[in-house]
């Protein structure tokens, strides 16, 4: 008894002990994760891995290591797409409500959003009420849309329908797209390019940081599907959620919308300038990555020097406008504006005046310099276009190899011409900034000789140079307006011809049978069970749950085979298990371009893979025509191994034991059998 009471005290006292130290894991776990998640909406990702790693060892419940090995992936995810990171020129953004976001879209008269109609909806299985808007091209013979299949668990996928050429208006059945576009997660709000051959969308479930992340996939004219999806990397996806990329018609500019900074239960809508080939750089610290993916509004372009004279040129003279405006600005941030009513020009002090003299000055070289950087950039993107074309037609390695270098010298040139554009457009930039602080909100006329006076400073410009100072002058105003929804009503979506599942024709015993049609017999060899022949028709049960099974009526019989096998020791070994079943009678039957072959010519088909049977110089025992009797069937079981061959013609049927390699070993056993009274049996030589 003592003893009975001290191990129940022990294992209290244990448990006492375990349970803090189980909870104190459990904390010390959960905390970890925490700490990694802050980490990783930092874009802090080594110290992530770190922190979501500690977290895995540091608990055994299977749902915290679970979670901690799904963050450290996208944190992961994101230490990679840290190395090769754009840095955008974002032209503006605001905050749009989080409801019907996508309608402060505006990319008309190209398109329109529409909502899919609810009998598009239907054929796709959508559940719930929510739906998702599309953006409806009417040039495009494609239409991409989101759903929410009820019959799968795989939350929202994307769709496409083509139009027919039978109407505008009439659209093929909606097909989900592959595997390689749709997860086990979320894939929303596509949207299709200008040509249809490139589509837009965000995905959880793909590669990324863990919320919704921006993808790209291509239409392959060759293989007639979407390419693998690549993640536009960051500052586009972030460790937010970013959703809804539309290019504009002229490609010029995009728009995105992403829940980073962005106000409850709204997100904000970025407009950035599309670059074709836009310059990958590593960021130096965690800090400029999250400068970089905090997507600026107008400070967005790189300071990096590239090394070139030019850059150099223009980046020196970007710090010293930018030193002038700030002082000017420091000097006479007080000071108050007064138009002339007069006069077309804004009056300024003198002090402004003199300040914005030179950086007049140089706004005009440095719009024609964007000018002729923008051209350069364009003719070097057609230079690499074409070097990539004759490259692919090479078929030397060794021009192969020459070639693939002077491509890699022409790319890195691009990438110095492109940066240089963007370094001197900021410097235009802060230009243009300081003229709206000063409030220069016009251009003084323009005499004929091409001579301007800009605030008191004669200054020799060209034309083109004076309709980018009347440009840059200006704010670029950003006010998204609600757009309003069309209707695809009027539209016919042909509904999904309904899929058969394929016939199961693998052999199996269950609780009841199932019977199969006999069509689509193949044209090559194969075998069947026949499992008996009767006057009428049977009941599954007596097929003895056999499957699967064939019905064939001859004359006025029914035949029941079942299975379909490519061997003989495949039907062999099913034979035996039918027989167990209690159809003690099953034969091995074999077919051969659709009509009935025997068993032994089948066999030899088989091992010699011939098309057409040969002489074989084998035997075989005729047993008669018509149906064969149990005393029979048993007679042969006892006496030999070899299998009863049934074979048709026509309406007759012959049954025959065999082959034998020679007529000594077939006379013995029709000698046997015919000593047990079958004596009709007889010896015959196999013939083609």
């Amino acid at each position: 008894m003592c003893k009975k009471h001290f191990i129940t005290a022990g294992l209290a006292a244990a448990l006492c002990i375990a349970g803090p130290s189980l909870y104190a894991q459990v904390t010390q776990a959960r905390d970890l994760l925490k700490e990694g998640e802050r980490l990783h909406l930092n874009y802090q990702f080594e110290h992530a891995i770190e922190a979501f790693s500690r977290a895995m060892g540091a608990s055994d419940d299977s749902l915290v290591i679970s979670k901690a090995e799904h963050a450290r992936v996208h944190s992961e995810n994101g230490l990679i797409l840290s190395n090769y990171v754009v840095r955008p020129y974002v032209l503006a953004s605001v905050v749009v409500p989080q409801r019907d976001f996508p309608l402060y879209y505006n990319l008309s008269p190209s398109g329109c959003w529409a909502y899919p109609p609810d009998l598009l909806l239907q054929y796709v299985n959508h559940k719930g009420d929510e739906k998702l808007p599309l953006f409806y091209r009417p040039a495009l013979d494609r239409l991409v849309f989101a759903a929410c299949d009820s019959l799968s668990d795989t939350g929202w996928d994307i769709y496409m329908t083509e139009r027919t050429f039978d109407t505008l208006v009439c659209w093929s059945p909606p097909v989900r797209l592959g595997p390689d576009i749709n997860t086990q997660g979320n894939e929303m709000y596509p949207v299709l390019s200008a040509d249809g051959n490139t589509l837009y969308f965000c995905s959880d479930g793909l590669p990324g940081l863990g919320g919704l992340n921006l993808f790209v996939s291509r239409w392959d004219e060759n293989l007639q599907n979407w390419s693998v999806p690549e993640n536009m990397g960051i500052p586009f996806s972030s460790t937010g959620n970013d959703m809804l990329y539309m290019l504009s018609d002229d490609l010029t500019y995009f728009y995105f919308v992403s829940d980073r900074n962005a106000p409850k239960d709204s997100l904000l809508l970025y407009k950035v300038e599309y670059e074709t080939s836009p310059v990958k750089i590593r960021p130096s610290s965690v800090q400029e990555l999250r400068e970089i993916a905090a997507l600026s509004p107008k400070d967005s372009h790189p300071n990096a020097d590239t090394g070139t004279s030019a850059r150099s040129a223009d980046t020196a003279t970007s710090a010293h406008l930018v030193d002038t405006a700030t002082s000017a600005r420091s000097a006479d941030a007080t000071h108050i504006r007064a138009t002339d009513t007069t006069d077309s020009r804004t009056a300024v002090s003198d002090s402004v005046l003199q300040k914005t003299r030179e950086a007049t000055q140089h706004y005009a070289q440095l719009s024609k310099a964007v000018r002729n950087l923008t051209g350069q950039v364009n003719k070097q993107e057609e230079k690499l276009d074409s070097l990539r074309k004759t490259y692919v037609t090479l078929s030397r390695e060794e021009d192969k190899s020459i070639f693939a270098n002077h491509i890699r010298e022409e790319e890195f040139l691009l990438m110095e011409l492109q940066q240089s554009l963007r370094d001197t457009q900021k410097s235009a930039q802060a230009i243009e900034d300081m003229f709206l602080w000063y409030g220069v909100l016009a251009v003084p006329e323009i005499n004929n000789t091409n001579t301007d006076l800009v605030f008191g400073a004669k200054t020799d410009v060209t034309p083109d140079a004076k309709s980018e100072v009347t440009s840059g002058a200006k704010a670029d105003v950003f006010s998204p307006v609600k757009q309003k929804m069309c209707s695809l009503d009027d539209h016919v979506f042909l509904a999904p011809v309904p899929v058969e599942p394929p016939v199961d024709l693998t052999f199996r015993i269950e609780k009841q049978s199932v019977i199969v049609p006999w069509e689509n017999e193949p044209m090559d060899l194969y075998y069947r069970i026949q499992l008996f022949t009767v006057s009428g028709k049977v009941s599954l049960n007596q097929l003895r749950g056999i499957s699967p099974a064939f019905e064939v009526k001859v004359g006025n019989r029914y035949v029941y085979y079942a299975g379909q096998f490519q061997t003989y020791d495949q039907a062999s070994q099913a034979r035996a298990v039918v027989r167990r079943q209690g159809i003690t009678g099953a034969l091995v039957v074999a077919f051969y371009e659709g009509k009935s072959i025997s068993v032994q010519e089948g066999r030899r088909r088989e091992t010699e893979k011939k098309t057409a049977p040969e002489s074989t110089g084998m035997y075989q025992v005729y047993l008669g025509a018509g149906e064969i009797t149990p005393e029979l069937l048993a007679a042969v079981s006892e006496l030999t191994d070899k299998d009863i061959i049934r074979l048709a013609k026509g309406d007759a049927v012959d049954y025959f034991i065999g082959p034998f390699s020679s007529r000594a070993q077939a006379e013995e056993l029709a000698e046997a059998l015919k000593e047990k009274g079958f004596a009709l049996v007889s010896v015959q030589e196999v013939t083609p």
